[in-house]
């Protein structure tokens, strides 16, 4: 799936669209290169292409950070589901 996804993004199939839903970004800071600095770069003015879009890192997490800090990514997404509310 990711594949054939990222070719369809690199294509420009999305580049006109918006996104509409209400969207946490979440990043494990030790996750290379998905670093903050790196996201701050890629997605400058996220208000350009999303209507609510957060980003969040969580210290003690690489990639996959539901297996590395699992509680401090249900602590963001229950505190990111009652500010969406």
């Amino acid at each position: 799936m990711i594949v054939p996804e990222a070719m369809r993004i690199m294509r420009g199939v999305y580049r006109r669209r918006r996104l509409a839903v209400p969207t946490l970004v979440v990043f494990g800071r030790r996750d290379r290169p998905w670093t903050e600095e790196n996201m701050g770069l890629v997605c400058r003015d996220p208000e350009r292409y999303a209507d609510r879009v957060e980003f969040a890192y969580v210290d003690d997490a690489a990639h996959f950070i539901t297996d590395d800090a699992p509680a401090a990514v249900a602590d963001l997404a229950l505190d990111w589901f009652e500010r969406a509310a």
